[in-house]
């Protein structure tokens, strides 16, 4: 007797499992690689054993349907959703850590001038020079009694230069001046 309850307790835990590993693959085999589940839909009632009108059942994909049903699939994911509304303001975060300062920048600002007087028929220059230590970083010219030809920098020397030829009979006291705008530069 008690061999014979082994032997019935050991059908059922293998017949258990092997319904567990056949259930497992038909319900891998229905739904397919891209999600789409097939199945068939009963079109007919009857009294035979299969059902009635309306039934549906899955099915591998592939698999043919009965003569009373019809196959039908569907996908486990439907068309993306629309737009969801803005979600509420945050609360702002913790203040983040002082930065490095920065260059110091221009300091020390100040125009220097110069001016020569212009011999008519040559051309004059007129140089203004930066204080030791200070750059050019501006300019310009300016004449009386004759034309301005040269207003330009002369950075290795942090200078300004200006530049006029007054004409032959030309003003007499002719001048021309030049005006550096010098200062610090970090």
């Amino acid at each position: 007797m008690r061999g014979k309850r082994l032997l019935v307790g050991l059908g059922i835990l293998l017949g258990t499992a092997t319904g567990t590993a056949w259930g497992a693959g038909v319900v891998g085999s229905i739904v397919g690689a891209d999600g789409t589940i097939n199945g068939c839909y009963r079109t007919q009632s009857g009294d035979d054993v299969e059902g009635r009108k309306g039934q549906l059942r899955a099915v591998a994909a592939g698999e043919g349907c009965a003569k009373n049903e019809r196959p039908i699939t569907w996908s486990q994911g439907g068309p993306r959703g629309l737009q969801g509304l803005t979600g509420a303001q945050g609360e702002s975060g913790a203040p983040g850590p002082r930065g490095d300062a920065g260059p110091a920048g221009i300091s020390g600002y100040e125009v220097v001038e110069a001016s020569v007087a212009a011999t008519p028929g040559d051309l004059t220059y007129a140089y203004a020079f930066c204080p030791e230590g200070k750059s050019v970083i501006g300019g310009g010219g300016s004449v009386n009694g004759g034309e301005l030809r040269t207003s330009v920098p002369w950075v290795e020397e942090s200078a300004w230069i200006a530049g006029v030829r007054i004409p032959i009979g030309g003003f007499s006291d002719a001048a021309v001046s030049a005006y550096a705008i010098c200062a610090n530069v970090s």
